[in-house]
């Protein structure tokens, strides 16, 4: 997918350099890790649109919905796995075993050593 670059940014700077330094300042302040993630690539988007790199109908179309979508639903959904305890009942069942137990057990509906 191709956003629609803008041939002049403002001040004058070919449009790949100043994408470039933009994305490794982002990149250099997520790796950081003192600020939130989301917020600096928002903010590495919006300086993008301000400097004039991508106008904003490209900016736009550059917006994969599909992904946006599968991502909220998998917050969705581990938000609710946490809030009922099934990370906890998992994590405990693990806890309690001392060994394996062989898969054969488990085929042939026998009770497993223990």
């Amino acid at each position: 997918m191709t956003a629609h670059a803008v041939s002049h940014v403002y001040f004058g700077l070919n449009a790949m350099s100043v994408s470039t330094c933009i994305l490794a300042i982002t990149y250099a302040v997520i790796m950081s890790e003192k600020v939130n993630h989301a917020i600096v690539a928002l903010v590495g988007a919006g300086v993008m649109v301000l400097v004039g790199v991508l106008d904003q109908e490209g900016a736009i179309k550059g917006v994969d919905w599909n992904t946006i979508g599968l991502l909220t639903g998998m917050m969705i959904l581990v938000s609710i796995s946490r809030r009922s305890g099934m990370f906890q009942y998992l994590r405990f069942g693990r806890r309690k075993r001392r060994r394996p137990i062989p898969v054969a057990y488990y085929l042939s509906f026998q009770s497993p050593p223990r």
